[in-house]
């Protein structure tokens, strides 16, 4: 597939996957982003070139799951496909493994309304989704599942999916929700954080 006429998102990705680094997230090499892209999606590689990303490298995932590109696309490229079918409301997908939001992942629990935060950045509690093998089917189903009228989600033992409606933004909201999840895993530590009653949310 020619790459001249969607340079722009791809580079949008790869910009977006380098700061995630800036952001104190996991390295590049352990997130995937994906934007929807005509009748399919843009995502990151499997494999992160030794020699920097290159818009070339982006991969083109069709809506029925066939793949162009130089690169394979990310292992976990059914749970991107999956939620922007499901999510029309949704342009873009981040998955990554924070080491908060995937240790309340280990858990298998989810992140309630401890703080207003949570119901401005995901839309209301974030749910934790039913355990699958990584890369299957059914773990992406489960994702979907779990992100019913929310934009962020947890995936047993482990990680974090956000969506959003740009790279960058999904970024910002993956560092948002990663600071709350470690900040009510602090509190769970010393006792039982309080939820917050829908008539306290602003």
């Amino acid at each position: 597939m020619s790459t001249a006429y969607d340079t722009s998102p791809r580079l949008a990705l790869i910009s977006a996957l380098i700061s995630t680094s800036d952001r104190h997230l996991p390295p590049g090499d352990t997130v995937s982003i994906s934007t929807r892209h005509h009748e399919g999606m843009l995502i990151t590689p499997a494999i992160n070139p030794t020699n920097g990303m290159t818009a070339d490298d982006i991969a083109y995932v069709h809506d029925n799951g066939e793949a162009d590109g130089s690169l394979l696309p990310a292992a976990d490229w059914r749970i991107h496909l999956a939620l922007l079918s499901d999510r029309p409301d949704l342009n873009t997908i981040i998955r990554l493994h924070s080491p908060a939001a995937t240790a309340l992942a280990m858990l298998r629990r989810p992140l309630p309304v401890v703080h207003q935060s949570v119901q401005e950045l995901a839309g209301g509690e974030i749910a934790c989704a039913r355990f699958a093998p990584s890369g299957t089917l059914a773990l992406a189903q489960n994702a979907v599942e779990a992100m019913r009228k929310r934009r962020a989600c947890l995936l047993a033992n482990n990680g974090l999916i956000v969506g959003a409606d740009s790279p960058a933004d999904a970024v910002s909201v993956s560092q948002q929700v990663e600071l709350l999840c470690d900040q009510y895993l602090r509190a769970c530590a010393i006792g039982t954080p309080i939820e917050l009653a829908p008539n306290e949310l602003n």
